[in-house]
């Protein structure tokens, strides 16, 4: 970290430089708490270090990085969380005056150290039975920074601009594990005004995979499913082909969509990374139009749904089900175009449905036929479902 303040790293907006792989290993807590041990006065030494080697308000982020970091390595995250706060403000004080960028790579470092504190100095406080006040604290320093890079207007090659949108992913990180998806949409917003200035191509890919993913899992929550199928399938395309983690959380995101807009995919692929034992039933039930097995798989894996915020999307999945079971029994009679009730409450059982009368059985006609799945209508009164000869079950993707 020293060397970082004493002389910045070539311009660079790689998060993988060599700068930066100085940054982390300066901060190693094991081997700054064991380098303490053996400082008489460790505090007021490292005060007098601090000052005597580095500029104003540059002595101040060391120290208070360094104690953190001690901090950390003794487990007290409530302690490491505020000295890191401490830096960070320290650090964009400084940097707002700067007219460079070269910087940006620290900035990033201690903003993901900030969210990653302070939901650890949270759980802390939960643990004492008190207010958990640090993941709110966080986010304000965190847009502090966030405004200090997107409000800047230097010329465009030493602009902050080039880091806002890594400020920005540490943001959504944040705000989707505090539940706060309402405080995604005017940064997205900003983004999108940005691109004015700096063109989103010319960004770090991994920086842009990861807004598109949770810019997607907006648009996957808002209902809007093309966005956010070709959103998640720029990240699965454009993620980093080792990371079969951050594959299988693109994919968990992204099969729900599909499924939702006539696609399933493959056993192979859901065996690679790991995901037959949660969809494999699901997307079963889709194919085959079967809502025993469907209700059946999202009971069994409920908690794992939940977790990763699909469950509702999942459960969305009960028209397409239907929509699927109602066309096998038309594509049965074809090219009769008259179909009875009876025929379809039928077919419910003999999927091994629990028994739907057919009232019942017309209102989810009604819905289906209003939500553009079936073109046709329904004649109550002789319990019949009339449909278009041309086209009467169109792609679920129009």
């Amino acid at each position: 970290f020293f060397l970082m303040i004493r002389r910045p790293p070539r311009s660079t907006l790689s998060s993988s430089s060599a700068a930066s792989d100085v940054y982390k290993r300066q901060l190693q807590p094991s081997s700054l708490a064991s380098l303490l041990q053996f400082v008489p006065r460790p505090e007021a030494q490292l005060d007098y270090l601090c000052s005597n080697k580095l500029p104003a308000p540059f002595d101040e982020v060391a120290a208070s990085t360094v104690r953190a970091n001690v901090a950390l390595g003794a487990n007290k995250m409530l302690d490491a969380y505020t000295y890191h706060a401490q830096a960070l403000n320290a650090f964009v004080k400084a940097f707002k005056e700067v007219e460079s960028n070269q910087m940006l790579t620290v900035l990033h470092s201690l903003v993901r150290e900030l969210r990653v504190l302070s939901i650890k100095a949270d759980a802390e406080l939960l643990k004492a039975g008190k207010q958990p006040e640090k993941v709110d604290d966080a986010g304000r320093v965190m847009m502090s920074c966030f405004s200090v890079c997107n409000n800047d207007r230097s010329p465009l090659e030493q602009n902050k601009k080039w880091g806002t949108l890594g400020v920005v992913n540490q943001l959504f990180r944040l705000y989707f594990q505090n539940n706060q998806l309402h405080m995604c949409k005017p940064l997205v917003r900003s983004i999108e005004m940005m691109q004015a200035f700096v063109r989103f191509e010319q960004l770090p890919i991994a920086h842009q995979v990861t807004f598109n993913f949770f810019v997607g899992r907006l648009a996957l929550l808002d209902g809007d499913y093309p966005k956010a199928e070709s959103l998640l399938e720029f990240c699965l395309t454009h993620c980093h082909k080792n990371a079969t983690q951050n594959h299988r959380r693109i994919l968990i995101n992204l099969i729900p969509v599909k499924l939702l807009l006539g696609s399933s995919p493959s056993q192979e692929l859901l065996d690679k990374y790991h995901l037959g034992q949660e969809f494999s039933n699901i997307v079963r039930a889709v194919r085959e139009g079967s809502m025993a097995l469907l209700h059946t798989a999202l009971e069994q894996h409920e908690e794992f749904f939940i977790q990763n915020s699909v469950y509702l999307v999942l459960e969305k999945l009960t028209n397409v089900v239907y929509r699927n079971l109602f066309k096998r029994v038309a594509d049965a009679v074809a090219p009769e175009c008259k179909l009875n009730l009876q025929w379809f409450q039928d077919a419910l059982r003999l999927q091994g449905s629990e028994d739907m009368e057919l009232d019942e059985i017309e209102c989810v006609l009604a819905n289906l036929i209003h939500g553009g799945s079936i073109k046709g209508y329904i004649s109550h009164q002789h319990r019949k479902l009339v449909v278009s000869k041309a086209c009467g079950f169109p792609p679920l993707r129009r």
